[in-house]
């Protein structure tokens, strides 16, 4: 029985391989392999996913989303010190790992990349310095071998267009630097961004050994990418050093002077105690002529440090368009959170009977007084500061009231 079951076992497993032998054969296609795919070579490290970011440092956004009544307080705290602590630079940075030094950095406004802006750099990390708030961008890094990274994207948040014209907020290089666009102006009207900027000198003046201040190669790549028109110089004799034409090619070059705030009104003196600089009303005529043509745009206006002359401009300017003076003021006071902030200012708040500022003079209340005395002597029935600059300009400056409808219609837009 057992040896019988044996070859019956034997003659079935026979069976199986005759089978198998004459079936016909099958072509069986392999499966490729998984192959992993290769590693990015340039990762991305501040990838946002398309979400906002904060523009501005902390203190800066810290300023511009408080009220107005408590923002002088939060200047005391944190600008009028002995040591000065900038902030006149974006905070985003860009940062990503691997690849090979140098890199092209490249952001646009557009996920195609034809309005790019490229940057080099051979470091791991970029600061873009001049990007502008509410604004959809992407981004992707190349490096010296022709690899890409993937295109990130973000969206920068509100506040001040403040522009970090030098390679890091501690070197040297221009200071002071913002576009004096994006504010609410009359009519339901916004000032125009990238057609004015302020901010401190380009040159410094001949034979000065401390260039902490001037423009270098890194803040002329930057303020290059404007493609600026007109550089107005508010410097006088003696801080102005010499510069006869603009720095940057292509550009027109005007310069006039005066001593800004009160100095600029001719008043009843049995009213005011103030100081007329009659170089003035010659000035604001010919500045205010060169911002009626559109073909002079954009422009840079400066003087030496970019706040009180330059300030007093910011605020004839601003005022005619419309921009309510709390804005004019906060917009004024950015200066005081650059690397040139506690020029003279002290903590004491000291300023001097005559309106001038200089030295241990309090500017915050000669900037008061220069919009009261503004409102006292050129104010109409509105009660609306642009009508007031209007008439200032016009009754004491000889500007004409088309030279006035001209310049709020090319720096205002819907």
């Amino acid at each position: 029985m057992k040896q019988r079951t044996m070859v019956r076992i034997a003659g079935f497993l026979l069976a199986l391989l005759l089978l198998a032998a004459c079936a016909p054969k099958q072509t069986v296609t392999p499966t490729p392999s998984e192959e992993p795919a290769p590693a990015t070579v340039i990762e991305l490290i501040s990838e946002h996913d398309g979400g906002m970011i904060r523009l501005n440092d902390e203190v800066i956004t810290t300023y511009w989303e408080m009220d107005f009544a408590d923002s002088l307080a939060y200047l005391k705290e944190n600008c009028f010190k002995a040591t000065v602590e900038a902030h006149d630079g974006q905070d985003l940075q860009l940062r990503w790992s691997g690849g090979t030094a140098p890199y092209t950095v490249e952001y646009a406004t557009d996920p195609d990349f034809q309005t790019a802006v490229k940057l080099s750099t051979e470091r791991d990390r970029i600061r873009p310095g001049d990007l502008y708030p509410n604004t959809a961008y992407w981004y992707r890094v190349k490096d010296a071998d022709g690899n890409s990274s993937a295109v990130g994207s973000f969206v920068s948040g509100d506040g001040p267009r403040i522009i970090l014209a030098r390679e890091r907020v501690d070197a040297s290089g221009v200071k002071n630097v913002r576009d004096l666009g994006g504010y609410a102006a009359a009519d339901g009207k916004t000032v125009k961004y990238g057609m004015l900027y302020r901010g401190g000198m380009f040159l410094y003046p001949n034979g000065t050994t401390n260039q902490t201040h001037r423009l270098t190669d890194y803040g002329r790549t930057v303020i290059g990418r404007w493609g600026l028109k007109t550089e107005i110089d508010l410097r006088d004799d003696t801080d102005y050093g010499g510069q006869t034409e603009a720095a940057f090619e292509n550009c027109n070059y005007l310069r006039v002077t005066y001593r800004g705030y009160t100095s600029i009104f001719p008043a009843d003196t049995a009213t005011d105690t103030v100081y007329f600089d009659e170089r003035s009303p010659e000035a604001f005529r010919q500045i205010f002529s060169l911002l009626a043509d559109k073909q002079n745009y954009p422009v840079y206006f400066h003087c030496l440090i970019g706040q009180d002359r330059t300030g007093t401009l910011a605020y004839l300017i601003l005022g005619l368009l419309g921009v309510d003076f709390e804005d004019i003021t906060k917009e004024y006071e950015l200066s005081a959170f650059s690397a040139v902030g506690n020029m003279n200012r002290e903590k004491d708040w000291k300023y001097s009977g005559d309106g001038v500022p200089a030295g241990t003079h309090h500017v915050e209340r000669v900037w008061e007084t220069t919009n009261a005395m503004m409102l006292r002597y050129y104010g109409t029935e509105s009660g609306l500061l642009s009508d007031a600059v209007a008439n200032y300009l016009m009754s004491e400056c000889g500007i004409t009231a088309e030279q006035i409808a001209s310049v709020r219609e090319i720096l205002l837009e819907d």
